[in-house]
């Protein structure tokens, strides 16, 4: 068995999955950039299960994790790293939005925990709309803290805008 490995997860808009993680990941050498999470139980999630005990070597960055229910990242006791946290935008903070093998807590003391995510920000991302629901609402203000995080939803609506249709699932 060959568990899967170098995987690419980028510029992903993954939204209102309040019962679920936004992005999971194991085992080794994933880079996880310029996503947008909205609305999920857990943002990040790094595991290791009975088929892949080792989890690591994995980038995090330019990411937008916002509303998660529970944990903004959460690292399951098992995972050994290496890791690389950096450049993303977590809101809102609060006593448990971050899970390091069990031990939970907000944005300051993840980072001291962890060494991670030092260019990172807590930061109200200024979508267009303030409860987005649908794609084009996703959109960054001018002058939003998160510019050049996330998934450029502008960018990827005009080249599909021929496909989309508000509400309508994409494959």
């Amino acid at each position: 068995y060959d568990p899967s490995q170098h995987n690419r997860i980028l510029h992903n808009l993954i939204y209102n999955h309040p019962k679920g993680a936004c992005i999971m990941a194991n085992y080794i050498r994933h880079e996880i950039e310029n996503n947008t999470c909205f609305n999920s139980r857990i943002g990040i999630h790094l595991y290791v299960s009975s088929s892949t005990r080792k989890t690591g070597s994995i980038t995090i960055k330019n990411n937008i994790i916002v509303n998660s229910s529970l944990h903004h990242v959460l690292i399951e006791n098992g995972v050994d790293g290496p890791f690389d946290f950096s450049s993303n935008d977590y809101y809102p903070d609060g006593p448990a939005a971050f899970n390091w093998k069990g031990s939970r807590s907000n944005f300051s003391g993840w980072r001291s925990a962890t060494g991670q995510d030092a260019g990172s920000i807590m930061g109200d991302p200024a979508f267009k709309v303030a409860l987005p629901a649908q794609p084009l609402d996703f959109v960054l203000r001018p002058g939003s803290p998160a510019l050049g995080k996330g998934a450029d939803i502008s960018k990827e609506m005009e080249g599909n805008s021929a496909k989309y249709e508000p509400g309508q699932n994409q494959q």
